[in-house]
């Protein structure tokens, strides 16, 4: 009778072991998530740090140093999701890569800093504006920024009266490096070094917060993912999303832990106080909502250089509508 029963559970535990190996391939699925350092990775910095848990997937959180690396991260197939500049986004498309944009997440964390206030723009005529590299985000933003405002501009340290002059660095730490040894008086920069910026160089301020001029911001990062998630991992994606909503509230209210966060991905990138988090205008916003507002700064970067965004406007396709 012994024998009977021991006999008994050894077959159900191995039914037990047989049925608990036979599951469902989403059960085993694994999710990679990857982002440039930066406001992009602050962007889903609750989820770092809470690990929130989605039935049946693992998630892979990978910070690269730079957009190039999510590039080429996109291009192997390697990324199933990615928060990356929105006109890369759009090249991507354009070079036959299926992914579409889901949200947009970074609003614009562009700002001028200066020694002397202004007013309005017509106050940098004969003043020169340093700027990260020519051809670029900022360059973008900020040329688009003079000529909707009818204000002339040239490449040059010696403007005239009735222009402003534009000149390049290679880097953020090449124009605070100027400024800390009082080489310039006005300069473009992001967050986070907006604020590394002016504890540096005590005798500047913020003179102009870039993202006003547009009004609501730009749609400056986009999240996007491959059509596989979006066709066959639907509800893993919503939840996902979910959850990324939620996180621009706890960055604004948990400050002291999102260095915690990022650090615990490998950033290298100091957010060094709540006001540098909120100057990063993060945000989350459908991409089936904003649309025309992704559309029509798409067109302005394509008319300001058509390489920006792939040669040619990305048609519906890449917008992902719930």
């Amino acid at each position: 009778m012994k024998k009977a029963i021991v006999f008994a559970l050894i077959l159900a535990l191995a039914c037990f072991v047989f049925v608990g190996c036979d599951k469902p391939d989403k059960d085993s699925h694994t999710i990679n998530v990857v982002m440039p350092d930066g406001a992009p990775a602050l962007a889903l910095a609750k989820l770092f740090y809470e690990n929130p848990k989605f039935d049946g997937y693992k998630i892979n959180y990978n910070i690269v140093a730079g957009a190039t690396g999510i590039q080429e991260k996109m291009l192997s197939g390697e990324a199933d999701i990615a928060l990356l500049p929105t006109n890369m986004a759009a090249n991507l498309y354009n070079k036959g890569i299926d992914i579409k944009i889901v949200a947009c997440n970074v609003f614009g964390l562009l700002y001028m800093v200066g020694k002397t206030p202004i007013d309005q723009l017509e106050d940098l005529y004969g003043k020169t504006v340093y700027n990260l590299g020519q051809g670029n985000t900022p360059d973008f933003v900020f040329k688009t920024i003079l000529e909707q405002n009818d204000i002339n501009y040239a490449a040059t340290d010696t403007p005239k009266n009735n222009e402003v002059g534009l000149r390049y660095a290679p880097d953020a730490e090449s124009i605070i490096a100027m400024m800390k040894a009082s080489q310039i008086e006005y300069a473009i920069l992001g967050e986070p070094q907006v604020s590394q910026a002016l504890n540096i160089a005590e005798d500047f301020e913020i003179v102009l917060n870039l993202q006003q001029e547009w009004q609501q911001g730009y749609p400056q990062v986009a999240t996007v993912a491959k059509a596989d998630i979006i066709e066959n991992h639907k509800d893993f994606l919503k939840s996902f999303l979910q959850e990324v909503e939620q996180n621009v509230q706890w960055i604004a209210d948990n400050p002291e832990k999102v260095g915690q966060a990022l650090a615990s991905k490998g950033s290298q990138v100091n957010f060094i106080s709540a006001e540098s988090i909120a100057r990063c205008n993060i945000r989350f916003e459908k991409a089936g909502d904003i649309q025309e507002t992704i559309d029509n700064y798409l067109r302005l970067m394509y008319d300001f250089n058509v390489n920006f965004v792939g040669g040619k406007i990305p048609d519906e396709g890449l917008y992902y509508k719930e």
